[in-house]
């Protein structure tokens, strides 16, 4: 599945946060970073990311995003 440029910007925050970070970003500070003022904007993106096979991710759990391929 071809990725869309915000879902693209999204993943690469991911990657940026956690390298930086030592540990996974939280749903806000991915919006913070990409620009995102909305959570539910974030969400679906992820969602997406997640159906794809970028990422691994428990919604129901704080800080479990892991970046699986990058694209």
């Amino acid at each position: 599945m071809e990725l869309g440029k915000t879902s693209r910007r999204v993943l690469k925050a991911i990657a940026k946060l956690s390298s930086e970070c030592g540990y996974p970003p939280t749903v806000q500070e991915i919006g913070d970073e990409v620009g995102l003022k909305s959570t539910s904007t974030v969400y679906g993106h992820l969602e997406r990311l997640q159906k794809s096979g970028y990422i691994s991710w428990q919604p129901a759990k704080p800080r479990t995003i892991r970046v699986l391929q990058e694209d």
